[in-house]
């Protein structure tokens, strides 16, 4: 019967993670916060585009939403998303985030981290 329990274990826990990937694979598309950085190159090397980009007045209004609201609330996590990935060490998601945005990979956050020196 032990041998059962552990199975079942393994499968709960695989089914997890499968189901993590996917949602993160989800919300991946949808996270543009990588694209804040605090690079020193130029943002035009660093900026593209999703692969279904949305109406362009429809992201700049988002944009700028987004502005007012850091503005407003001075208390903003200092990590993005992918930096906490790489910080925790969840590899399929730094894979997943690479796959969606390459550019990704020169976000670096303003304690001047990246995805290397985490």
């Amino acid at each position: 019967m032990n041998l059962f329990k552990g199975i079942d274990h393994l499968w709960k826990e695989k089914k997890k993670h499968i189901l993590t990937e996917q949602l993160a694979s989800i919300l991946i598309k949808y996270d543009l916060s990588w694209q804040a950085s605090k690079n020193e190159y130029s943002r035009k090397l660093l900026t593209t585009m999703p692969r279904n980009p949305m109406n362009m007045m429809k992201r700049r209004s988002l944009s700028v939403e987004k502005e007012e609201e850091r503005c407003k609330n001075p208390q903003r996590p200092e990590h993005t998303a992918l930096l906490i990935a790489t910080k925790s060490g969840i590899v399929e998601i730094v894979q997943k985030f690479l796959e969606v945005y390459p550019g990704s990979i020169y976000h670096v956050a303003e304690n001047k981290k990246n995805i290397l020196t985490m």
